[in-house]
């Protein structure tokens, strides 16, 4: 080790070597660090598969992609339709105004005109405001007219526009729940953009140094450890543009995940009410 060469012929002090040696162990122990979590995600892409880990030693270590983190110019808030709680709202807003419907419906029973004639004939008081009961000879069971009953078929309509309105301002909390999602991850997009562009500006930077400190050692105008340090420094930025590279892939997977897949709106879920349009 050349720090502990520099030390045993008195260059450097003892604590140098301490330092160096302290250095060795940091970097072995991120060694072991990411040795572990590589072991970690081979275990749970394991189990997502539903295979043993030992049938995954196929799996190499590879260069991150590079994340595309450009939206479309015709993105639009729409495309959030897509995503599971959005749809299930829409279709719980065509279910509750089917309620509303068949609510309404009860107004205007389907009364058999030769039945309420047959009854009209027995029973001439029929239609003076008294609820008519009771079995008719071969008429059928008893007839109960709803215009009798306004009172709570009015009630049922009333409950069933309520729910409703409850769903739909659930509906409503959803899109804004989800725009706040997607405005949150395009923050996060432009402001890791940001950070890599500066870090590849200082990589760069501290590329350029250390091509001209190698030129300077080869004519030992520099000791060893200048250029050492210069090429540590150049891999520590190199570790951090990677890790804001696996951020700005992850951004992008919740950005997906916010807008409940992509950014292409190639095809919606339909209504129901849409499906029998479309079905007619």
């Amino acid at each position: 080790m050349l720090t502990d060469a520099r030390v045993r012929t008195g260059i450097d002090e003892p604590s140098q070597s301490d330092q160096a040696a302290d250095r060795l162990a940091q970097a072995r122990q991120l060694s072991a660090q990411l040795t572990g979590n590589s072991a970690l995600d081979r275990v749970q892409l394991a189990a997502l598969a539903g295979v043993s880990p030992a049938d995954l030693d196929w799996l190499q270590a590879g260069a991150l992609p590079q994340p595309d983190t450009r939206l479309p110019p015709d993105a639009r808030l729409g495309l959030i339709a897509r995503r599971p709680d959005i749809a299930a709202a829409r279709w719980r807003i065509e279910a509750a105004r089917q309620q509303i419907d068949r609510a309404r419906a009860a107004y205007y029973p389907d009364v058999s005109l030769l039945g309420l004639g047959g009854y009209l004939s027995v029973d001439p008081s029929l239609g003076s405001g008294v609820r008519i009961h009771g079995p008719m000879g071969t008429i059928g069971p008893s007839i109960s007219l709803p215009l009798f009953e306004s009172g709570r078929l009015k009630a049922q309509v009333n409950s069933a526009q309520a729910a409703l309105d409850t769903t739909v301002a659930a509906y409503n909390a959803a899109i804004v729940k989800a725009a706040h999602e997607i405005a949150q991850q395009i923050a996060y997009l432009a402001q890791q953009r940001g950070e890599r562009q500066q870090q590849a500006a200082r990589i760069e930077a501290i590329s350029r140094s250390d091509q001209r400190l190698r030129d300077q050692y080869q004519h030992g105008l520099v000791d060893a450890r200048t250029l050492l340090n210069d090429q540590l420094q150049l891999n520590r930025l190199r570790d951090t543009e990677l890790s804001l590279q696996g951020q700005l892939l992850n951004t992008q997977l919740q950005m997906i995940h916010a807008l409940g897949g992509g950014y292409l709106a190639t095809e919606l879920p339909a209504l129901p009410s849409a499906a029998k349009e479309t079905a007619r």
